[in-house]
């Protein structure tokens, strides 16, 4: 009976109409630092710091506080069981915007609003099982109007119970029921987390309530410094069979059968509070994404020069943590996002990549280099800026050529200078001591000596791009060679098979002739001789 009646209360209290009688309370509720941890304890020691608070019991309730009789009477500033009843609830209210969340509907895992509730209560009431009849027993009821709405219907209202058990005996682990839109127990899946402790003086009850558990038809309420929802809170003590008290704390005053949505408190969402010698974190998640999509791209996609400072960038975006205050975390994603954007393709025009290398240079800031590197660089650059875009493709090739190793050779303070390797360039230069100016057209002869009187020159001292350029420039001519080469032998071999067949058919065109001019003539005879008998027997007939 008792279920089913405090179930009634609760849409009496939001569907009946009467007339205001006291205005609605404003207040501001603060944004933690950290969220607080959900487990029915006070964990640290500034886990609810700074968190709106106050205090509600029998004698002092913001709307209303009494007693409801077992026939369903609402008697005010009635008490009659004070030796047993609650003495007073402390009520903790905070809120907390995960900034490594999207803001779709799913994905919300520490966002939303966190409760605590501790209560003076040694009594333990009768409970029903754990389901809809939450609110019969000893629990904290909530109402919110999340976006704000202020109607005067229960449309767009939660309507929550928190029981910090969740069995006839008190015993077990909390629970909840949400009666207005879930309808249902509302799992930690859609987000709604709680804890208890209880001891010999009372409970102390931790819930979450997060931004998707208060969605409507699809939609996160707005969370952000400012914003605003509606909130109505009632307290309620059952003492075993004996009457429930309340106290209530709902906006619209003096009787709790006059709530309605658009007579709820407004709570208001303040700003971040830190407690003492408290670090924040930084917010990483923008800077994660774009180290994220810099991992997917492909170094041969792209010319060197470019890609040199998004790896540059990557290594500097690595080394950040939350432990970074937001603006080094802010240029560490802006610089990469930079490098990303400025990425120019392997297949670009010769001026198009020498353009793209002075941005990606241009991008570098001087206090990061030695002053060393940071002026060849600046050499290099200034040289490259004069190259006009109808020069040739050698000479804006090699001022690209030029400030790309300019970029590759930058060293940061206290680092020292890595010797390049020269194994690969090594190996190409004694391939080449027995080549002949004749397995060459003049032109490639021309310029593997070209390669090869610069290639002399090179030590450990140059950059490892240099190196590597002229080895690979060094590999295609070589290559061409290898390529005539094959030409020659594949055309001998042609020529030679052509000969081998010419003489086949020749022999081939003999032995037919012989033998057509053998069978003619023994035609030739035969029908001679065919002749002479033919004469022979008409003489003997006559």
């Amino acid at each position: 009976m008792k279920k089913y009646f405090i179930s009634a209360l609760f849409i009496i209290m939001f569907t009946v109409l009467f007339p205001l009688i006291f205005s609605a309370r404003e207040y501001t509720v603060p944004q933690a630092a950290i969220p607080p941890v959900v487990d029915g304890k006070t964990t640290t020691e500034y886990e609810w710091y700074g968190a709106y608070h106050f205090f509600m019991n029998y004698e002092k309730g913001y709307d209303w506080v009494g007693c409801i009789m077992g026939d369903g009477t609402a008697v005010k500033n009635l008490i009659q069981d004070k030796d047993n009843a609650c003495k007073g609830y402390d009520v903790y209210i905070m809120w907390y915007g995960d900034p490594n969340e999207s803001g779709e509907v799913m994905d919300v895992q520490n966002g939303g609003l966190y409760f605590r509730v501790v209560a003076q209560d040694k009594s333990r009431g009768f409970s029903y099982p754990d389901g809809g009849g939450q609110n019969a027993g000893d629990c904290v009821m909530l109402s919110i109007d999340p976006f704000y709405y202020r109607t005067t219907n229960t449309d767009n209202i939660f309507s929550y119970a928190f029981s910090y058990y969740s069995s006839p005996e008190t015993k077990g682990p909390p629970s909840n029921y949400e009666y207005n839109q879930f309808k249902c127990k509302v799992s930690e899946t859609i987000g709604v987390r709680s804890a208890s402790t209880i001891s010999a003086d009372g409970y102390d009850l931790e819930f979450f309530i997060s931004w998707t558990a208060l969605n409507l038809r699809d939609r996160l309420p707005r969370h952000k410094v400012g914003a605003k929802m509606g909130l109505g809170i009632a307290l309620l003590d059952s003492i075993q069979q004996s009457p429930f008290y309340l106290a209530i704390d709902y906006g619209s005053g003096g009787d709790p059968f006059s709530l309605t949505p658009r007579k709820l408190n407004t709570m208001i969402f303040g700003n971040t509070v830190f407690p003492p010698d408290y670090v924040a974190k930084g917010n990483v998640s923008a800077l994660r994404e774009l180290i994220d999509k810099a991992r997917e791209l492909k170094k041969s996609n792209y010319t060197t020069s470019t890609f040199s400072v998004l790896e540059k960038a990557l290594s500097a975006a690595d080394n950040i943590t939350e432990a970074n205050t937001q603006n080094e975390i802010d240029e560490a994603a802006e610089a990469l996002k930079k490098a990303i954007d400025s990425l120019i393709s392997v297949n670009a025009s010769a001026f198009e990549k020498l353009t793209a290398t002075i941005a990606s240079a241009s991008a570098l800031s001087e206090g990061d280099y030695t002053p060393e590197t940071w002026q060849q660089l600046i050499t290099a650059l200034e040289s490259a800026r004069k190259v006009k875009s109808d020069e040739s493709d050698e000479v804006i090739t090699a001022a690209d050529n030029a400030l790309t190793s300019a970029i590759l050779s930058l060293l940061k303070p206290g680092e020292e200078k890595v010797k390049s390797d020269v194994s690969a360039l090594n190996a190409v230069l004694n391939s080449t001591e027995f080549i002949t100016e004749k397995e060459f057209s003049a032109e490639n002869w021309s310029n593997l000596q070209t390669l090869l009187e610069k290639a002399r020159t090179f030590t450990e001292e140059n950059s490892q791009y240099e190196i590597d350029d002229i080895v690979s420039k060094l590999n295609e001519v070589l290559s061409q060679k290898i390529e005539e080469q094959e030409e020659t032998s594949a055309a001998e071999d042609l020529q030679a098979n052509n000969k081998g067949t010419l003489k086949w058919i020749l022999i081939f065109t003999g032995v037919l002739i012989i033998t057509g001019g053998g069978v003619v003539v023994f035609l030739i005879i035969h029908r001679k001789n065919k002749h002479s008998e033919d004469k022979e027997c008409l003489k003997q007939e006559k």
